[in-house]
């Protein structure tokens, strides 16, 4: 009879320990996994926004940009010169969230609208009384071609190379 309660008194001590020892260990691991959780959904949704506000600064600032191009004056070119400033900043401060394939991308499109945005320069200054008409010819050639240019397939790759990351950063998909 004593062997029977020493091996029961052994087992009920066992399964006790047992019960305490995973308590312990799944309380842990719940709270490492919540800690995770709220650290990893975060630095999920600062990667979305940072995305989005990328999404923004290229649309505004190709917009803008292609309004220069048919309008173009002194204050708007002011305005096109700060909003590539703060596009800059904003893309070299945002680094770690940015996939090193877009921002190799990104950093292209902005030489392109700076190309683009000298092209437009030349062109509103050689719309002043006086300048030859065949330098103006060019110059409005010149800036046809780069507002075509802004049209083009080049500047949708970045914006569909965004959104596809925004999309496989959600988990959607088109199937």
């Amino acid at each position: 009879m004593e062997v029977i309660f020493n091996a029961l008194l052994t087992g009920i001590i066992t399964l006790a320990l047992n019960v305490i020892f995973f308590t312990w260990i799944k309380t842990k691991w719940e709270e490492n996994l919540e800690t995770y959780k709220i650290a990893y959904s975060g630095i999920f949704k600062e990667k979305i926004e940072i995305h989005r506000e990328l999404l923004k600064k290229i649309y505004n600032f190709k917009f803008k940009l292609q309004q220069y191009g048919i309008m173009g004056n002194e204050d708007m070119a002011m305005d096109l010169f700060k909003e590539s400033n703060d596009f800059i900043n904003y893309y070299l401060v945002n680094q770690p969230f940015i996939k090193p394939s877009i921002l190799n991308m990104i950093e292209k499109l902005n030489k392109e609208y700076q190309e683009c945005f000298e092209i437009f320069h030349a062109y509103s200054v050689y719309k002043t009384p006086g300048v030859d008409p065949k330098l103006l010819s060019e110059a409005a050639h010149k800036a046809l071609e780069v507002s075509n240019r802004l049209r083009s397939a080049d500047f949708k790759a970045i914006e569909n190379e965004i959104i596809q990351e925004m999309r496989a950063d959600l988990k959607y998909s088109d199937s």
